[in-house]
């Protein structure tokens, strides 16, 4: 994982009750950043959700 200059605004902004929506062009690394930050998450309630195979049901 290649360190981007908004990682630290991210993991600033996980202390914050709010949502935060990531979009972008493909394969430019939100699914890799969302990840890492719910790993910096202390606890187990956490969703993650890939709407890119959501229609693959």
């Amino acid at each position: 994982m290649l360190p981007r200059k908004i990682y630290s605004a991210l993991e600033e902004h996980l202390q914050q009750k709010s949502v935060t929506v990531l979009t972008g062009m493909r394969r430019v690394g939100k699914s890799t950043a969302v990840q890492h930050l719910l790993n910096l998450v202390p606890h187990n309630n956490k969703v993650y959700l890939d709407l890119e195979k959501a229609g693959t049901c």
